[in-house]
């Protein structure tokens, strides 16, 4: 197939996924999503810092430049450590802000669509990605140099790869596959913050009143729990 050829492909490829109107509507949200979060991050760019996030910075600068800090043993370190790296590079927290709270802000929004357009269907999905693109919450802490959206969407990531993998009707058999990468981010989520462990508890009760105790007899879910640990 020559340029032209595949050039034609793509433009007809983009051409049917636009007229299905829910891609249209689900883009729409996006950009919803993105202007306001682009919006607060340029209003806030020169706030100080809270006290959380001033701790999580101060955190980082240990592992970038060894400066002295007593590190809080109720802080766990994947979120600061990965803002060390930035650090490292000889950028700045305004970046850090832009690719560990706005990118994952947005991205929670993309994969509440995904995640309840599998539970349910477009429309609810829908409805859902409109309203978590306006929540307040999320617009808050999107402002803010803290480890709520990074420690959310791995959280999200966990139960839509279970679902995807385990109770999804589209599936015959266990993906173990999937459900091995939801245990890894739920361990990530945990490792960003404390209440990360929920997502693996919430998953536990579902499948304990879904299935009672049957669910013991699978090792996929065996190794899912070996999976979690050995990634913490």
């Amino acid at each position: 197939m020559g340029d032209i050829e595949k050039r034609e492909e793509i433009k007809r490829r983009i051409r049917s996924w636009l007229e299905n109107y829910h891609q249209l509507y689900l883009i729409l949200i996006l950009v919803v999503a993105i202007s306001l979060r682009l919006y607060y991050f340029i209003l806030t760019k020169d706030q100080t810092l809270w006290w959380d996030e001033a701790e999580y910075m101060s955190i980082a600068k240990v592992f970038a430049y060894n400066i002295p800090y007593e590190i809080s043993p109720q802080r766990l370190v994947l979120f600061p450590l990965l803002a060390s790296l930035f650090f490292k590079l000889g950028l700045e927290e305004i970046s850090i802000k832009f690719f560990l709270v706005i990118i994952p802000s947005i991205l929670v929004v993309f994969f509440t669509y995904l995640f309840v357009k599998k539970m349910y269907d477009k429309r609810i999905a829908l409805l859902a990605s409109f309203i978590t693109s306006l929540c307040w919450i999320h617009l808050f802490y999107s402002a803010r140099v803290m480890n709520d959206e990074i420690g959310f969407l791995f959280g999200l990531l966990g139960l839509y790869l279970f679902w995807e993998g385990y109770i999804s009707k589209e599936n015959t058999e266990i993906n173990s596959k999937y459900i091995y990468l939801s245990s890894f981010f739920i361990a990530l989520s945990f490792l960003i913050r404390p209440t990360g462990v929920l997502y693996a508890l919430i998953l536990i009760l579902f499948l304990f009143f879904t299935e009672q105790f049957k669910f013991l007899r699978k090792k996929e879910l065996w190794i899912m729990v070996l999976v979690f640990f050995l990634t913490i």
